[in-house]
């Protein structure tokens, strides 16, 4: 039986989405991000998007969304299944998951993780959940 194999970006595509953010315009048709604070959440994505693209070599200051999009697209190779998850983003996962947990935290606030975490231990039932 033959290995399954998924093809993997070295130059990853959630770089994409953080130049969206960082230059939107409503003339490019894209969406500003949906946040209560847009300057912290744009002094954020300014941030990481300058730091990811360091990280893979990539010029932040003098980079197009099509440029960015090309340099993605030649960077795509195929990995099997544990190459691609165990290996290529063994580290990737931890910063993935705060980078979308902080996201969810910002949404729902703490309260609601709170009772999410009561109830998974049948501590308390305060409602919370039910009300948002």
């Amino acid at each position: 039986m033959a290995e399954k194999t998924e093809r993997h970006h070295q130059i990853p595509q959630s770089l994409l989405r953080l130049y969206d953010i960082c230059f939107w315009s409503e003339d490019a048709g894209n969406e500003p991000y949906p946040v209560n604070d847009p300057r912290q959440a744009l002094a954020e994505a300014l941030n990481t998007f300058e730091m990811e693209c360091r990280q893979y070599g990539i010029d932040h200051m003098n980079v197009s969304r099509g440029m960015l999009e090309q340099m993605i697209k030649e960077s795509e190779i195929e990995l099997s299944w544990k190459q691609h998850r165990q290996e290529a983003h063994a580290g990737d996962w931890s910063r993935w998951g705060r980078r979308g947990g902080l996201k969810v935290l910002e949404m729902y606030g703490r309260d609601h993780f709170r009772e999410l975490a009561m109830k998974r231990w049948r501590k308390e039932d305060h409602g919370v959940i039910r009300e948002t």
